[in-house]
């Protein structure tokens, strides 16, 4: 037993000495790569080899080698292995200058990283010789640490983006445009290409985050950004990925959004927008609401994009404040990237009053009292419950039988129909006779077709409505002039209706007058999309109380 155990053991040692070796990285004369550029770079700054570094380990590399080990007490072998590499590392660690970013503003991100991409004019495969950082143009370039300055090129005047008729004609600075690189005390050289301005002279000594220029579009480049790239050595043979040698801060902002205003009523309801930006892949945002003493009220929304840049509205943020009692309140938006770094973007206090005003047209009046729990799908707490209310005292829009009103449910062209042409009869002083109706709705579409609300051109009327159907006939239901410009909307400003189209005069009529809002932060209608009836009875109430009607922005 005790003689297997020993030769098991045995074993079990030469397999992790085998392994071991296979995975020791130990490099001698004859091997090309990365890792062998590093090791002339590091020798030229320690040992002054004065090797050309282009990643080939020759006779001069492996002759340095052995210098550094003789220098260290190290067994001279001309193999750069384990024990010379941890010594040489060491030492470099010690001079070795740590870069920073070279741009300051938050508004930037890579757009192109180093090495093997498709080229965006061109469409084919090359090698890409450092990173490309998207920036505003004139914003600030920094040298990423101290070091003597030698301008490539201050001459190229074609600042812009470029086509690919356009990139041919322009080789400024070997395609770099206005550039500069810096020599660094350790022997590594940092290019910053694309300038507008440099504003350094050449040979100067310059010290690390000092101004060096202003990014720009010049040389071969389709838009503004810098171009950036870290050299080992004074090589363009010595080139490396850039984000493994420079410290990439993490840049999380929002532009110009839509946010809420400082005091809401409860039972409306606000589209969010905003565009949140990172260098680093947008891990989550979160949009919501807390009180003022931090406690979470349940109201969260949460996406997942990773991209570099993200619009809340895409998360589909319609915030409702009927399931909010009155009081104050935080809006927070907040967002993670790829780099674990967490940030509050905003954080918004407001208030939601106690109810909505239900100030009615001259022509309207309460017939009817409404009682919580009238309708047991309609809570108290349901954004549009204030609506609800409202249609049913009016008497403008009933439940659906057996204490329900259906507020998900699709609004019937039949019950459009019907609604439309209540209002239009309380608003005229119409009567509509109902008495001895076969079918329910009919005395409702006569009236209609008579007084030029809707002409029912459908069969089957018991189809849900789209949202241009009822737009339509809501439109038609008052008076222009009840219906007064609160919002500035321009002629096809809405992204999905054209001022030609069928419908488009209504439907512009009622967006200016802040009775519709659109389906998203773009303003978009969806005339072809269904209707609830908890929507249904939201766009009624602002036809029939002006003081709910919404400011509307179309951008």
């Amino acid at each position: 037993m005790q003689r297997f155990l020993r030769s098991t053991v045995c074993i079990l040692l030469c397999l992790i000495l085998i392994i071991q070796s296979a995975f020791a990285v130990n490099l001698s004369k004859g091997d090309e790569s990365d890792e062998v550029m590093r090791l002339q770079s590091m020798l030229n700054a320690i040992v002054s080899a004065g090797i050309k570094v282009g990643g080939y380990y020759g006779s001069l590399t492996k002759s340095s080698v052995e210098k550094y080990q003789e220098l260290k007490g190290l067994p001279v072998t001309g193999i750069y292995d384990d024990q010379t590499r941890d010594a040489l590392e060491a030492d470099y660690k010690a001079i070795e200058v740590d870069l920073i970013w070279p741009l300051k503003g938050t508004n930037t991100y890579i757009t192109s990283y180093y090495g093997g991409r498709i080229h965006p004019i061109t469409g084919k495969a090359q090698d890409h010789s450092g990173i490309d950082i998207s920036a505003p143009k004139g914003e600030s370039v920094h040298a990423a640490a101290e070091g003597v300055l030698e301008i490539g090129c201050n001459t190229c005047t074609h600042n812009y983006g470029k086509n690919a008729e356009q990139l041919k004609k322009c080789g400024c600075g070997n395609g770099y445009g206005n550039h500069v690189i810096i020599t660094h005390t350790d022997g590594k050289r940092t290019l910053y290409a694309h300038l507008t301005s440099i504003l350094v002279e050449d040979g100067a000594t310059v010290s690390q985050d000092q101004q060096i220029g202003t990014v720009g579009s010049t040389g071969r480049s389709t838009g503004y950004h810098l171009h950036f790239e870290v050299h080992l050595a004074g090589t363009y043979e010595s080139r490396v990925d850039p984000l493994e040698y420079v410290d990439v801060p993490s840049f999380i902002t929002i532009g110009d959004g839509n946010y809420l205003p400082q005091a809401v009523e409860r039972g409306s309801g606000y589209f969010l927008s905003g565009k949140i930006s990172s260098i680093y892949s947008i891990v989550s945002v979160t949009v919501s609401i807390y009180t003022l003493d931090g406690q979470s009220t349940g109201q969260k929304k949460t996406a997942k994009p990773y991209s570099r840049s993200y619009d809340i509205s895409d998360i589909d943020p319609y915030i409702h404040f009927g399931k909010l009692k009155a009081g104050n309140y935080i809006l927070k938006i907040e967002a993670s990237d790829g780099s674990g770094a967490e940030s509050e973007l905003v954080s918004h206090p407001f208030a939601i009053t106690s109810k909505i005003n239900n100030s009615l047209l001259e022509s309207f009046t309460k017939i009817k009292t409404y009682k919580d729990g009238i309708f047991t799908d309609v809570s108290e707490n349901d954004w549009y419950s204030n609506n609800i209310e409202l249609v049913y005292e009016t008497g403008l829009m009933e439940g659906v039988g057996s204490k329900l009103f259906n507020p998900k449910g699709n609004v019937t062209i039949a019950e459009a129909i019907t609604v439309a042409s209540r209002i239009y009869s309380y608003y005229h002083g119409v009567d509509i006779n109902t008495k001895g109706a076969s079918i329910w709705y009919k005395p409702y579409v006569d009236f209609a077709s008579k007084y030029g609300i809707y002409t029912a051109a459908d069969a089957d009327l018991n189809k849900p409505a789209t949202r241009a159907q009822l737009a339509y006939m809501l439109a038609r239901a008052v008076s222009s002039a009840d219906l007064q410009q609160k919002n500035d909307i321009a002629d096809d400003a809405i992204p999905d209706i054209k001022i030609s189209d069928e419908c488009a005069r209504e439907i512009y009529l009622l967006y200016r007058a802040g009775v519709l809002t659109g389906s998203d932060s773009k303003g978009s209608f969806l005339p072809d999309t269904f209707v609830a009836r908890s929507e249904a009875a939201a766009m009624i109430t602002r036809i029939i109380s002006p003081e709910l009607r919404m400011e509307v922005t179309i951008k």
